[in-house]
């Protein structure tokens, strides 16, 4: 026994030394830094292994302070330093905000990495500090640069942007130097296929005349969460398949939106028309709230190729979705994260709704912020599953995702009304969960 065993212990490191280095360097390559360190330790051959991987994935939280973690990229910079690199990434978040920030030698690594021909750079910086990290302009014209991830840096104004061949953009908390400096970043990468903008900051005194555009005939992904900017644009969008979007339309600042601005309609529904092509989207309340008023002075867009929606929605706006559903006649699959704070405003919608011929299946999460049950939101849950069972020709299945309201209780009464439903499509199944949340 003791001999077939060792006789299967030399099959497995044979097959670990027998590997091509080409194929062992690609599989390290996508494990993160630390990982491939600690590889170093299977076999006096592995020793020096890590420092011919093409990439470095790094995080702050896994050295005991900033000079262990800017010591090891300094020397990772300067192995094999003719060679390119096909990632670059580290997320540099210290717990003290009184630790000291070297930026010229943070701005001279990504630096490095553009001159050494990076496929993939992602800079995460958070300190708590203001945004005081600022890409060098030599990452605009990185013409072997494939995606792009910053969070928490400043991009300055752009001289002149080249990005060939970049298809994924990231942009999580980035200041812009200039409120234009994006559109010149989008319109440089011709053959861009995801585009991700989370809280953007532009350095302008009002947020009113502030426009967001995105041309990228390639484009697949779109996600955009703002809540400053007035206006949005969407250029070629003719490849779009998928949106993640909650945009507020100016909702924190005076001049918010108002249904009966002309241009702010034309403006939303053109927007709508940018995106109709999607096949699967999220949309969020605030973004809801101005699809519904632009729709009482205007009738929607269609989404023909929408098959799966995800809303999440607070109690106060859940009513105005069966506005957007009317434009989506081919939808098979909803999500729908219905948050509720206790609030007892409602929002009638005037006329029956149409029916949803599509529809299969339907999932409804709750999210309180409350724990005590109370008459109103039963009703507010009844009514919602009423609707859906009530429009719904093919559901074959309701799920409801509560949130416990009392241990020692169950919600007979509630299950007792949920019954009384009548539905329209007779095999529909209704499941009722109780989320632990």
């Amino acid at each position: 026994m003791k001999e077939n065993d060792d006789q299967q212990q030399q099959q497995h490191e044979d097959r670990l030394r027998n590997l091509h280095e080409c194929l062992l360097l690609r599989i390290l390559l996508n494990l993160p830094t630390k990982d491939v360190v600690k590889c170093s330790v299977l076999s006096s051959e592995w020793r020096n292994v890590w420092k011919l991987v093409p990439g470095l994935d790094l995080d702050f939280d896994d050295f005991r302070d900033h000079v262990a973690f800017a010591s090891f990229i300094d020397r990772f910079l300067g192995l094999n330093s003719e060679s390119r690199l096909q990632h670059f990434k580290f997320a540099y978040e210290p717990e003290e905000e009184e630790d000291e920030v070297d930026l010229v030698r943070l701005t001279r690594w990504i630096g490095t990495a553009v001159d050494r021909k990076v496929q993939h750079l992602h800079v995460w910086y958070t300190t708590g500090r203001d945004y005081e990290l600022e890409i060098p302009q030599t990452v605009y014209t990185c013409e072997s640069l494939v995606s792009l991830n910053l969070r928490g840096v400043c991009l300055p104004n752009p001289k002149i942007v080249s990005l060939p061949c970049v298809k994924v953009i990231t942009l999580d908390l980035v200041r812009f130097t200039r409120d234009w400096g994006l559109v010149l970043l989008i319109s440089g990468c011709p053959l861009l296929k995801s585009f991700t903008l989370t809280d953007p900051l532009f350095s302008i005194a009002s947020f009113e005349d502030l426009v967001v555009a995105v041309d990228a005939p390639r484009l697949e992904y779109l996600k955009i969460f703002d809540y400053f900017a007035q206006s949005f644009m969407i250029h070629s969008p003719g490849s779009l398949a998928e949106a993640d979007i909650g945009i507020a339309f100016n909702v924190l600042c005076k001049n918010r939106f108002d249904p009966d601005n002309l241009t702010m309609r034309n403006m939303i529904r053109s927007f709508l028309m940018g995106i109709s092509s999607v096949k699967v989207m999220n949309i969020h309340t605030y973004f809801l709230e101005a699809i519904y008023n632009n729709s009482r002075r205007q009738r929607l867009p269609l989404f023909p190729n929408l098959t799966s929606l995800r809303a999440v929605v607070d109690d106060c706006r859940w009513e105005m979705l069966p506005i957007f559903l009317e434009s989506c006649p081919n939808l098979k699959d909803l999500s729908l994260v219905y948050q509720m704070y206790g609030g007892e405003e409602v929002i009638n919608v005037p006329g029956p709704r149409c029916f949803l011929p599509c529809l299969e299946s339907v999932e409804i999460k709750e999210e309180s912020s409350r724990r005590i049950i109370t008459e109103a939101r039963v009703i507010k849950v009844i009514k919602l599953a009423t609707y859906f069972l009530e429009k719904s020709t093919i559901l074959k299945k309701l799920i409801l995702s509560l949130r416990p309201n009392n241990r020692k209780k169950r919600p007979y009464a509630f299950l007792k009304e949920l019954l009384k439903i009548p539905k329209l499509s007779p095999s529909c199944q209704v499941v009722v969960l109780r989320s632990c949340q």
